[in-house]
């Protein structure tokens, strides 16, 4: 039971934070070419990015009294509500700009701290589709897929995620997840391995690593058919399908 308690820590160590990305003017919204207000939201990005939680809110604060018809302002802060403020603060940042993707990949986020996974899944559609959308989107797709038991759609998220930005230990881990309900558990293995060595790496996740290698049936591996690339499932119990601790 160690691993599968270790296991489910790394994947749910982060989920109530996210790394922003500065915005481009392209991608704050269609509604504005202010250069002064990106900059605020940015500063504000910047700030959250550093832990200072309170400056960053000043600065989106700041932001949406100097225009507050712009979205992102709205968005920013979003980030730092109750659920219930955050749901409204999404709801008015797509109001003022439907076309902006962003709103919607942290309203997909938003659903899926909720645990309301069909809602994220939505959402996460919405974003993609918008556009303005950061590889966060896909982990949350990846992971919300893997709740709702999509495996095969939740590695492909994963490895859409990993292709976007290959140095995000999450991404990693729900690559090794997807993989082990599957049944490839020595790639599961590696995927996982890449995670730990890259960014925690600390004794709680070093052991994980040791007992995931020890608890994994290498009965239940699967060879895959380089030249079909046919994937043949293997026969996963209950158990094992709720390793992670996901749903799957």
């Amino acid at each position: 039971m160690l691993v599968l308690t270790t296991i489910y820590f790394i994947i749910n160590r982060d989920q109530t934070s996210l790394n922003l990305q500065e915005l481009s003017p392209s991608a704050v919204t269609k509604q504005t070419d202010n250069d002064e207000y990106i900059n605020i939201i940015n500063q504000g990005i910047r700030q959250y990015n550093s832990g200072n939680s309170d400056e960053a809110l000043k600065l989106w604060n700041r932001a949406m009294i100097s225009n507050p018809n712009k979205a992102s302002a709205y968005a920013m802060k979003s980030i730092l509500a109750t659920s219930t403020e955050k749901m409204e603060l999404l709801d008015l940042a797509i109001l003022k700009d439907p076309n902006y993707g962003y709103a919607y990949e942290l309203k997909a986020f938003a659903y899926k701290e909720l645990g309301k996974f069909k809602e994220a899944l939505s959402y996460t559609k919405k974003a993609i589709e918008a556009g303005g959308y950061t590889y966060e989107v896909y982990k949350t797709r990846s992971f919300v897929n893997l709740s709702l038991g999509n495996i095969y759609n939740a590695l492909d998220d994963s490895q859409e995620a990993i292709r976007e930005n290959p140095y995000d230990s999450e991404s990693w881990v729900l690559k090794g997840s997807s993989l082990y309900a599957i049944g490839i558990c020595l790639d599961a293995y590696d995927a996982f391995k890449i995670a730990v060595d890259m960014s925690y790496g600390g004794e709680l996740e070093t052991q994980a690593l040791k007992s995931f290698s020890k608890y994994i049936n290498l009965e239940r591996c699967i060879d895959i058919d380089e030249e079909s690339d046919n994937i043949s499932p293997a026969t996963t119990t209950s158990d094992e399908g709720s390793m992670f601790g996901i749903g799957v």
